[in-house]
């Protein structure tokens, strides 16, 4: 048991008291203090990469330690091979170490990785083989599994490596004196914010230089690759003019950016030769272009020297290139005047390449109907002329060829398309019969295919176009085979149709061909067989046939065939009323019922055949798969039970007709049961019965007829059983004398689960409660009739018809209940308030109530007049979730209340009452006509007030009973209380005894004629949500035990706690789709949370802790909360209490524990956890109140591991 609870002190102390000489312990000794010893080094191990990996700077002891960690984890994993070898349980000697070493092995070497890189950040070469070697083993860690990354690290020292690169490069610049080196090498070391003396060394040395720089890159198209290459000229071009009248002298350079790679590449300076007509005003270097200079291909840098060039040869290009074609890179251009009063202008070209990427790329290829389908081959179109005229050829050029003829032929698929679409929509029956269009638009398919633009076409347009010649071509098939009435052909058609998503219209009426077809064939087939013919297979076939609408010789010969003696039948045609279900279900017994009995002692066989002839299209589908079943009971009865026997059976499909046959004993009843698989189905059918009889006399041996279902009987008698007031009227008394007869039939047949068959017993009992009441009234039998009128509750008689009866009840005893309390009255002018004034302020609200006029009752009104009086209406309802029960049941709290303020400064006494009902007018909108509603019956009132702080409004959890009336079902109830306005205000709650049960009520308060006092209904703030969950008696149990300082160090939360219902909380949610949202600038950063609990688990101490989870590589920190290493104690109740309810006010943070090392995120969710301090089965009540709309979630605690964690 310790082994499996990991419990390593109670391990060793066993293993101590169980010690013998090494090799004789037993083999469990052995392999607990193996598990003792994974555990420490395990919590050692994770210990140190928590330390390896929180860190601000790296040191070697980081290494060392997490190193020294893993050999002994290493050493203990040999260990316990060996004791798994002897039958010890893997999974427990091992736990999780072998997943966590093998985490740290891959982490150690991540870190050496970092210190080499920490090592070398002075030394640019070292800096950069360790940086290769760093990403190397991040890539291989990666795949191995690892969850720590060093992605960051290489990023940081990959910096650095620039910045010394590019000091190094700008030293050597100044000492070569060579200006355009000097220049490029400065604007290099400015984009890495360098700060130093040769900054300043270089600035001195360009001034009064007339020079431009350019940065440029080989990326995308522009990747091409060595001079005199077929895509050379695809480089980027850069085109140098000069302003001046004299020859000029320009020094060139070409560096590499230092964060780019470039290996070797060239700079090239060529002129166009001089051309007439449309290519003379060509704007980029042609492939017949003129040589001006070019340098060697080197690494890091490539120079020219151009001298005493021309002013007409300009413009000059410079083209830049790599020897190696793919490579990828930035690089700066630098040119410097060594002529002087000239000024230098170079920009980077816009070649033709690039404006036929640019057009292609703002081409929209989702082409829909109301577009304009030649946007986009104009333009590309002239493009492509053009580069065809200078003769220029490239990847990018052949991509545009390809692009080009993709947007023609997708431009004629459109065209052919919304020209099919055109003669369909003018067809009646959405046919389309063209065959030179759709040939036309097969071979616009057939030359794509060959096409050099295959891959490029927009796979939308292309679909669209395949499936649609694919429909055409299957409907050109059907149209053909139809003709020629070949019923394989039609069928294969017919499915190239389905396949090809032909419309429903087009298929049906070639399904309904092929359907004709095919009935004839078989009618044709069956008759051919004469003078002998299969008598089921006949039948089959003319039924099939007469329900595809054939007619003529062959089946008026049918029709006589079947209709020759031996075989009489009796046909029904019914429909489904969409009530019924399939076997199996508990509406199956819905279904109709043909029920068939032999006449005579001999056996027989009959036939019966059930065709679906008209199904309703139902959400797009046409659910046509029936059955038809055969069932059997013993003896003779009229309606088959859940006792009943099958005999035979059709399988659920779409066949539309079904037949089946078999023989019938005399010594059972036998039912034939057609249903639909749809339980909702509407379906119409024909049921034929072919009936054994004489073939001398014609005379039947069975008869056959159908059932009228005991439950659909109970259906048509329930609305003539009408309740109302009063003496039953002959119609409703007949309707109860058989709806009795049937009750008990349907139980002898298993039907008490049916709705019908309970709503009928409701009704009955409701009809025997208003009997009762009426021949109690009529016996004047008056105490009787107040336990009648509180059955008439329990049963759910509507309310009008009891507060009649009431009415009747109070008319017969107001008088002597008013006597009697006004005799007991003081008569002072203003007597001091006893429980007599209340006793007759609630005898006067029930004569307001019930309407009952009293004898006395201006005396009594007078005897009142001068106390002050209030009065309330309220109720009990479910909808305003307040019929919650009585005290005890854990929602107490929640039931209607009242709230009572006393001014002054000295207590007053008050008479509170309250009785059953509300005048109409209170009431509103009449709601006494609810059938099925429980009005309360017992009932009980508390007066209280608040003890403890309480900012939500009405009665909070801390409160005492100042005075209260036990639940009973006696009214009206009434009582005196002394009030202290000092220890205000006070809370009159009534409560039923029942949870659910609903009514109104009414509510007075007298008090002497000078207090200070006033009634209202309470109001209370909403709770975001009230959840009812259940501990479990064996799981759970309390965070921390008395005395013990959860602070400290060596503080150990109670081992099962954390399986304890969990609540988990989001401060930024989206209530719309019920979801968390990521944090912006306008989320929740602070929410004040109140949580209430409560239980009626009797001697429960609780407790409330708010948790919220740290980082953890192991566990989604979002699920559930995590072990006690990984989560943080926000706040939680001082201490258990022994109460039914509780609250706590918590803060939730956004930033809470993010500051923390390896401490949350902002989007960690926070948890609440109920919990109880000894582990006890039993239910409780959790409510969230929240400043702000927070999102709150019972954690689901349904898919665990065998470790008991959460699965998912």
């Amino acid at each position: 048991n310790a082994m499996l609870a990991n419990d390593v002190r109670l391990m060793g102390d066993i293993v101590r008291m169980m010690y013998l000489p090494s090799g004789q312990e037993p083999p469990l000794v052995k392999t607990a203090e193996v598990q003792c010893q994974r555990i420490k080094v395990e919590e050692e191990l994770m210990e140190a990469m928590d330390e390896a990996a929180d860190r601000d700077a790296l040191h070697t002891a980081d290494i060392n330690t997490l190193n020294t960690c893993l050999q002994k984890a290493e050493k203990v994993l040999a260990d316990a091979d060996k004791v798994v070898a002897l039958g010890a349980r893997e999974h427990n000697v091992k736990g999780h170490l072998p997943s966590v070493v093998e985490s740290a092995r891959l982490m150690v070497v991540q870190l050496r990785a970092v210190h080499d890189m920490a090592q070398a950040s002075n030394d640019v070469e070292k800096l950069q083989r360790a940086i290769i070697a760093a990403e190397e083993t991040e890539t291989r860690a990666k795949q191995l599994g690892a969850k720590t990354s060093i992605r960051d690290d290489i990023a940081e020292h990959s910096v650095v490596l620039g910045t010394l690169r590019s000091k190094q490069d700008l030293e050597n610049a100044i000492a070569s004196r060579l200006l355009p080196r000097v220049k490029a090498a400065m604007d290099i070391a400015a984009n890495h914010n360098l700060v130093d003396t040769l900054m300043t060394e270089a600035q001195l040395m360009l001034e009064n230089v007339n020079a431009v720089s350019l940065i440029g890159a080989f990326s995308g198209h522009k990747l091409g690759g060595r001079r005199n290459g077929r895509t050379w000229l695809s480089n980027p071009q850069f085109k140098l003019e000069v302003d001046g009248d004299a020859p000029v002298t320009l020094s060139i350079t070409l560096v590499e950016a230092s964060s780019s790679q470039l290996g070797v590449f060239a700079l090239d300076a060529r002129r166009n030769k001089e051309r007439d007509g449309a290519a003379a005003d060509v704007q980029e270097l042609l492939p017949d272009s003129l040589e001006v200079a070019g340098s060697e291909y080197n690494e890091s840098v490539s120079e020219l020297m151009l001298h005493d060039v021309p002013i007409e040869d300009f413009p000059i290009y410079l083209v830049p290139s790599c020897f190696n074609k793919s490579t990828e890179g930035s690089f700066t251009i630098t040119v410097m005047a060594q002529t002087h009063g000239i000024k230098i202008s170079c920009m980077e070209v816009n070649k033709l390449e690039d404006q036929l990427i640019h057009a292609m790329k703002s081409v929209d290829r989702d082409w829909t109907d109301d577009r304009d389908e030649n946007t986009g081959l104009v333009e590309i179109g002239a493009l492509m002329d053009r580069v065809d005229e200078l003769d220029i050829e490239s990847d990018v050029v052949e991509q545009g060829r390809r692009f080009l003829a993709s947007l023609t032929f997708e431009r004629q698929m459109l065209m052919l398309m919304r020209e099919v679409d055109g003669q369909r929509e003018l067809a009646e029956d959405e046919e389309m019969t063209d065959s030179e269009l759709m040939d036309k638009l097969a071979r616009v398919l057939d030359s794509v295919k060959n096409s050099i633009a295959a891959t490029e076409i927009n796979t939308n347009i292309l679909g669209r176009a395949k499936q649609m010649s694919e429909q055409l071509q299957a409907e050109q098939f059907m149209r053909d085979n139809t003709e020629k009435q070949d019923i394989a052909g039609l069928e294969y058609a017919v499915q190239l149709g389905q396949d090809a998503s032909c419309s429903s219209k087009i298929l049906t009426k070639y399904i309904a061909k092929l359907k004709f077809f095919k009935a004839e064939a078989a009618l044709r087939e069956a008759l051919a067989e004469l003078p002998e013919f299969d008598f089921d297979v006949l039948l089959v076939a003319y039924n099939t046939a007469k329900q595809v609408g054939l007619k003529g010789e062959m089946m008026d010969q049918g029709a006589k065939l079947l209709e020759m003696p031996g075989t009489l039948k009796n046909t029904f045609e019914e429909g489904f009323l969409g009530v019924s279900g399939p076997k199996g279900t508990d509406s199956w017994m819905d279904n109709p019922q043909y029920r068939i009995r032999l006449l005579h002692d001999k056996t027989q066989r009959i036939a019966v055949s059930f065709t679906v002839t008209d199904v309703p299209e139902r959400d797009g589908v046409v659910p046509r798969e029936s059955a038809l079943h055969v069932m059997r009971m013993q003896g003779e009865v009229f309606q088959a039970g859940s006792e009943a026997f099958q005999i035979t059976s059709t399988d659920y499909d779409i066949q539309d007709t079904k037949m089946v046959s078999f023989e019938i004993e005399p010594e059972y009843t036998y039912f034939v049961i057609p249903s639909m698989q749809d339980p909702k189905s509407s379906a119409s059918y024909t049921l034929e019965l072919h009936q054994p009889c004489q073939r001398a006399t014609g005379d039947l041996l069975c008869i056959t007829s159908k059932v009228d279902l005991v439950q659909s009987q109970l259906a048509t008698l329930l609305p003539s059983m009408k309740l109302a007031f009063g003496t039953l009227s002959p119609t409703v008394t007949i309707a109860r004398d058989s709806a009795s007869k049937l009750l008990a039939s349907a139980q002898k047949l298993g039907l008490t689960r049916h709705a019908v068959y309970e709503r009928m017993r409701l009704r009955m009992l409701q009809l025997s409660t208003i009997i009762n009441a009426q021949n109690l009234y009529d016996q004047e039998e008056f105490d009787k009739l107040r336990r009648a009128i509180s059955s008439m509750r329990t049963a759910c008689v509507p309310r009008y018809i009891v507060h009649e009866y009431e009415h009747l009840l109070w008319e017969r005893e107001i008088d002597t209940q008013l006597s009697s309390a006004m005799s007991s009255m003081m008569t002072a002018s203003i007597p001091p308030l006893t429980e007599s004034f209340g006793e007759l302020r609630a005898l006067l609200d029930i004569c307001e109530v019930y309407d009952v006029k009293a004898t006395d009752l201006d005396v009594a009104l007078t005897r009142l007049e001068k106390f002050k009086h209030v009065q309330l209406a309220h109720k009990f309802s479910k909808a305003l979730e307040n019929a919650v029960g009585r005290a005890g049941l854990g929602q107490w709290r929640d039931n209607p209340s009242l709230e009572i303020t006393v001014g002054g400064s000295s207590p007053e006494t008050v008479c509170l009452s309250i009785v059953r009902d509300a005048k109409t007018e209170a009431k509103g909108k009449d709601e006494s006509v609810l059938d099925g509603v429980r009005d309360f019956d017992k009932f009980g009132v508390h007066v209280v007030r608040n003890t403890g702080e309480w900012q939500l409004g009405g009665v909070g959890v801390e409160y005492e009973v100042v005075a209260s009336l036990e639940y009973d079902n006696i009214a009206p109830k009434f009582l005196t209380a002394t009030l202290d306005p000092a220890m205000g205000p006070y809370f009159m709650v009534p409560s039923t005894f029942d949870e659910g049960e609903e009514g109104w009520f009414t509510v007075s308060m007298l008090a002497m004629p000078t207090a200070v006092v006033d009634m209202k209904v309470s109001s209370s703030s909403k709770a975001l949500c009230k959840i009812k969950g259940e501990w479990s008696a064996d799981k759970g149990g309390s965070y921390s035990r008395a005395g013990q300082n959860v602070k400290a160090k060596n503080f150990k939360v109670g081992k099962t706690w954390i399986e304890n219902p969990q609540f988990r909380v989001y401060l930024n949610w989206d209530s719309m789709n019920n979801i968390p949202v990521k944090l912006d600038e306008g989320g929740v950063q602070r929410a004040n949370l109140t949580v209430v609990l409560s239980t009626p688990v009797e001697d429960a101490e609780l407790g409330l802790h708010l948790i919220r989870n740290k980082q953890c590589s192991h566990h989604n920190e979002h699920m559930e909360v995590l072990a006690q290493r990984y989560h943080i104690l926000v706040d939680h109740t001082q201490s258990y209490a022994k109460r039914a309810e509780i609250h706590y006010s918590f803060v939730l943070r956004v930033d809470e524990g993010t500051k923390d090392r390896n401490g949350a995120l902002v989007d960690f969710p926070f948890f609440v956890v109920p919990s109880l301090y000894e582990k006890l089965g039993g239910e409780f009540f959790i409510s969230f109140y929240s400043d702000e709309d927070i999102g709150i979630k019972l954690v689901s605690r349904i898919d665990r591991d065998e470790s008991g964690r959460l699965a998912i």
